[in-house]
């Protein structure tokens, strides 16, 4: 290096890339930690107004916290989360009964999952619900539609022919 100082910072240690993964260099709370507020959020319910769960700034940190540090943030799910809260609100419940120390029989850890479970129920209901919709909305009896069928290199041909004259009327037709 050009610098005795640079030289020595370099030479620091000997892997500069397990120097950048070791513990001290990581900075990440831990999902407990960042997540202990919400988690008495839920426990004890309190005004909507100050639910954590609600705010914009805290859900984004807790999805860069939960994709990194989770196991649960990446698995299939069928249930379609609208809002973030909701997902978030799952996310902290599985966090909160992962805990350590946390006691299996709690009746009110089973009245929340009873809870959490009719809620899962229902989105999935009304994903259904909407699906069903969405395809009833786009059916149209007067204008069956037919398979799309494959032309031959005589037909492109053809067409080409016939559309070259005009093509920049077609292109703005077609939205180019």
């Amino acid at each position: 290096m050009s610098s005795g100082e640079l030289t020595k910072l370099w030479n620091h240690c000997p892997n500069n890339l397990e120097a950048c993964k070791g513990k001290e260099r990581d900075f990440l709370p831990s999902l407990e930690e960042y997540f202990a507020e919400a988690i008495e959020q839920i426990e004890n319910p309190s005004k909507e107004e100050e639910n954590l769960l609600k705010d914009g700034n805290f859900g984004w940190r807790a999805l860069r916290l939960l994709a990194r540090r989770s196991p649960h943030f990446f698995t299939y799910s069928t249930t379609i989360m609208n809002p973030l809260s909701s997902y978030l609100e799952m996310m902290v419940r599985k966090i909160a009964h992962e805990r350590p120390g946390k006691s299996q029989e709690n009746t009110q850890e089973s009245q929340n999952d009873a809870e959490l479970e009719n809620f899962l129920t229902e989105e999935e209901q009304a994903t259904e619900e909407l699906k069903q919709t969405d395809h009833e909305e786009f059916v149209d009896d007067n204008n069956p539609r037919s398979d799309h069928k494959n032309i031959t290199v005589h037909q492109l041909l053809y067409f080409s022919e016939k559309i070259a004259p005009d093509w920049q009327k077609l292109a703005v037709k077609l939205g180019k």
